[in-house]
Parts: C-alpha cells; sequence; structure tokens
C-alpha cells in the first residue's frame, strides 16, 4: 500500500538545550484515512504539523529527528510549491492565511497559481461556496469577517485545488454548532473521496469521526 504521508520515529525541540517537545511519533496516512491529534494547548500539535508542511525548518528552526515521506517520497526533495500542491494546511489562526481583499479573490488565489482553467476556477469556487453555504460572503472583505467566517473561507480555498492530503489545525475552534456539523459532513465526504486528512483539534466530535486518534502528550 502506497501512504500518503508517513511519519516515522519523529522528535523534536526547539532548542538543544530544551526537552523533546514529542519523541517517538510514528504513523501512516492512507487515502480515506483521517487521523486525529489531541493534546493540551502547547503540546506541540501545531509544532507536528509545522514539521509536515516544512514549516520547519523552511520558517522555524529546531532539532529534529525522524522520516517523513509524502507518497512514497522523503519530504525534503519537494520544493514548496511541488508540496503544497499535495497538502493543503488549515492553520489555527486564520487571519495568517488570508491575504485578498475579498472572499472570491481569496479562493480563486490557489488554482489560479496551479494554472487551472478560468472556468474551472469559476465553477469550483461557485460550488464550494454553496457546500459551505457561504454564498453571502463572496463579496465580503476579508478583513471584516468573523473569525469562524475566516476559518471557513481559509478551508475553502484550500479545496478550491482539490489536495491530495488535508493537514487542520484546530479544525471547530470558533465556529457554531451548525457549521461545526456542516464541517463534520464535508470531512466525511472528503475522506470518502480518497483524501488522506490529518486533524490537530481536541473536540470530541472531531475524535468520533477519525479513524485513528494519537495523544500527542504519550510521546513526551
Amino acid at each position: 500500500m502506497r501512504y500518503q504521508l508517513t511519519c516515522q520515529n519523529l522528535k523534536f525541540k526547539y532548542s538543544i538545550k530544551n526537552n523533546w517537545l514529542f519523541n517517538g511519533i510514528s504513523f501512516q496516512l492512507a487515502k480515506g484515512d483521517i487521523i486525529t491529534i489531541s493534546g493540551a494547548s502547547g503540546s506541540g500539535k501545531t509544532t507536528l504539523l509545522h514539521l509536515l508542511s516544512k514549516v520547519i525548518p523552511q520558517v522555524k528552526t529546531g532539532v529534529f529527528h525522524g522520516k517523513i515521506s509524502v507518497k512514497g517520497k522523503n519530504i525534503s526533495k519537494y520544493s514548496p510549491p511541488a508540496l503544497a500542491k499535495e497538502m493543503g494546511v488549515l492553520w489555527q489562526y486564520p487571519d495568517r492565511q488570508l491575504i485578498f481583499p475579498t472572499v472570491e479573490l481569496e479562493l480563486a488565489f490557489y488554482p489560479e497559481n496551479f494554472n487551472l482553467p478560468v472556468n474551472t476556477i469559476r465553477d469550483r469556487i461557485k460550488r464550494l461556496l454553496q457546500e459551505f453555504a457561504i454564498e453571502d460572503l463572496k463579496d465580503r472583505d476579508t478583513t471584516f469577517l468573523s473569525f469562524g467566517e475566516k476559518k471557513f473561507v481559509a478551508l475553502t480555498s484550500l479545496l478550491t485545488y482539490n489536495p491530495d492530503i488535508l493537514l487542520l489545525d484546530e479544525l471547530t475552534s470558533g465556529l457554531s454548532d451548525k457549521k461545526e456539523k456542516l464541517v463534520v459532513e464535508k470531512i466525511k465526504s472528503l475522506a470518502e473521496q480518497g483524501k488522506a486528512i490529518l486533524i490537530a483539534d481536541n473536540n470530541p466530535i472531531i475524535d468520533k469521526l477519525s479513524h485513528k486518534s494519537i495523544n500527542i502528550e504519550d510521546y513526551k
């Protein structure tokens, strides 16, 4: 079986003087899998996603041991654009992801950069706005959206270019019960379509959704 994402004995600390933030994490993420990473605030969930998406060492530094492979290829061999095409990442704070003045422009960013046809981009944006019930946000200024709306827009923007792997940090944070239910159904659907999904979230609803749960605090 060819896994979408493989992690072997991952160890990380921000400084040689520190203790390991986590030590010995291993897992494999296949098509259709949903894996949940849980743990207290500050336990290393986001740091793990930083490693898996190459934010570490490209932006942040530290001491790292272990092996990460994406579709059987060592992650170090991927350029940032090549990795971005395979892996979509939703960060905990959507303000850090939204860079365009309107929702529609934000949703067009990734597919335009991957040179998708204009009609394809337009159709995908229309479909996703409908699926997430946010058609009314299309022309809104991203600066003035609520936290939950920003989270929805950031997630929707990832799906416009259809990556095979999704890393989702605090997926349900800031969402109303109605929006949370909608997101859960969407994640189920994406997994059924063969997406490989890793979610860092302590929400019991997400834990029930997953095929495997990893408590990062077990690897101290």
